[in-house]
């Protein structure tokens, strides 16, 4: 089974973190795990190394020039390398088929159900956005199809091959910059509508979904089913900005991706060392990094 995952240096621990939930729960399958990445520091492939020796698993470290996604636009919350993933049906020709998923997430189960499920004449499964209901979405995309989440995609590799699926999302993105608040995300749901196959939430289960039934943008017939999936939860993501490396991070299970960073060679990093995005976070981490600078040289 190919997992392949896309981070630069900024998110190598929690891609770590990651890469060890899904090692820990799934010690019975063959997995192939490829990160994408347009470089790390030597002491990130050290600590990729280390992780893949001691679960005896392999972890592929793909380099990626950036030249092809020039023209798409970028941020400090969406990065180049939200796009690497469509470079996965010509990096990795021999497998027909992969399971993308995003740095943000803990696998705290066992993914045999995804590694058996038929694709049969669909792209990817997947599961619907936290946000699937909200009438912005659906005027934005129309109620042909429902609005699906990208942080986890099992990719059928042979009709994204057929089908020119990365060229057609790059070319969306690439005319329609107005269209795209969240710009992977919402030129794969414009370009796959109608060609997937929806998963339980339990494989995509997102921090909106923790919330009571009155603030959620999920219509009532699905509440039964998010309370049912909220208990055991195979694939958790930390969808906010917050994210659980963040001391300020009050996720319902943030303890539960540091006991996952734990076991990584990243596990003596602390929360304090880590701020929100935003202004506020940014002047606080430009201020810690001169902190710790005069303290060095002292």
């Amino acid at each position: 089974m190919l997992i392949v995952l896309c981070a630069d240096e900024n998110y190598i621990m929690p891609c770590a973190t990651c890469i060890a939930s899904i090692f820990e729960n799934n010690k019975d399958l063959d997995l192939h795990v490829a990160v994408l990445t347009e470089g790390l520091t030597d002491k990130s492939l050290l600590g990729l190394k280390e992780l893949s020796d001691k679960y005896d698993k392999t972890i592929e470290v793909k380099n990626i020039s950036r030249s092809a996604f020039d023209s798409l636009k970028v941020s400090d919350r969406f990065p180049v390398s939200i796009y690497f993933r469509f470079l996965i049906p010509s990096l990795f020709p021999e497998y027909d088929r992969a399971l993308y998923l995003d740095c943000d997430i803990i696998v705290h189960g066992s993914l045999r159900d995804l590694v058996e499920l038929d694709l049969d004449v669909y792209a990817c499964a997947c599961v619907e956005d936290q946000m699937a209901d909200d009438i912005r979405i659906l005027n934005h995309f129309g109620k042909s199809s429902v609005y699906f989440n990208s942080g986890v995609l099992l990719m059928n590799l042979d009709y994204w091959r057929q089908h020119d699926i990365s060229r057609k999302c790059i070319s969306f993105i690439r005319e329609n910059p107005d269209k795209c608040m969240y710009p992977d995300q919402d030129a794969l749901n414009h370009v796959l509508s109608g060609k997937v196959k929806y998963l339980r939430y339990i494989f995509n289960f997102q921090e909106q979904m923790y919330l009571n039934h009155s603030e959620l943008f999920l219509s009532r017939d699905k509440w039964n089913e998010i309370d049912d999936s909220k208990c055991c939860p195979i694939v958790v993501h930390y969808t906010a900005n917050i994210k659980p490396w963040f001391k300020e991070c009050s996720h319902p299970l943030k303890e539960l991706f540091c006991q996952y960073r734990g076991v990584t060679p990243w596990r003596l990093v602390k929360d304090k060392e880590f701020y929100p995005i935003g202004k506020i976070g940014r002047v606080t981490r430009f201020l810690s990094n001169i902190y710790k600078s005069i303290s060095f040289h002292r």
